[in-house]
């Protein structure tokens, strides 16, 4: 009993001493659940010139990251497409920001593709973390949890995009998402004056 005290003792000793080498972890992104949930998408369009092949990969989301919006609005269409609002404004890419709530924690598959294929690329982020970066068509899976997951697509193509989901592994074809099905939070006027 007392050579297992001391065992414990000393991994426990050990443990301690592993987490003062000044060792930082990476933490998770978190992003806060909508407060005022309402459905639709947060559209953002920027005129930046389309960047191509790595460039587009390596630097997209932090040159918009820097960059302000010509265009920023809910959208609550059937499709991911910034081809409408190319009269009011010249937009290059596209932002598509909002939250896909699940009734349960699951493993699903999401496939982007290009409904024209012009050569586009997207980004897709799923609670923080980018997932994928490709062009012209992609997937991949990832884990959702019950409740609310932030969902950011990025692309610099004027064609719509075709988003679908599905449980990973699963026989079915997947189905198809897009802005109407997601929600944005809607902050009051309050909350940002």
């Amino acid at each position: 009993m007392a050579v297992a005290l001391c065992a414990a003792a000393f991994v426990t000793t050990v443990a301690r001493a592993e987490d003062d080498l000044g060792i930082v972890s990476a933490s998770p992104i978190t992003i806060a659940e909508p407060v005022n949930p309402q459905p639709g998408m947060v559209f953002r369009g920027y005129c930046e010139g389309i960047l191509l092949g790595d460039k587009f990969k390596k630097q997209l989301a932090t040159t918009l990251a820097s960059s302000s919006a010509v265009k920023t609005t809910v959208v609550k269409s059937e499709q991911f497409s910034f081809e409408p609002f190319l009269k009011e404004v010249k937009i290059n890419q596209g932002v598509w920001e909002g939250f896909l709530k699940c009734k349960r924690t699951a493993k699903c598959t999401i496939l982007i593709k290009q409904k024209s294929m012009r050569g586009a690329g997207f980004l897709l982020f799923v609670n923080g973390k980018k997932v994928m970066a490709t062009w012209e068509q992609g997937a991949v899976d990832v884990d959702l949890k019950a409740g609310f997951n932030h969902i950011k697509i990025i692309t610099q193509t004027r064609s719509p995009v075709e988003v679908f989901l599905g449980p990973t592994g699963s026989t079915n074809p997947p189905k198809p998402l897009s802005p109407n099905m997601l929600f944005h939070d809607e902050k009051s006027e309050s909350d940002v004056i």
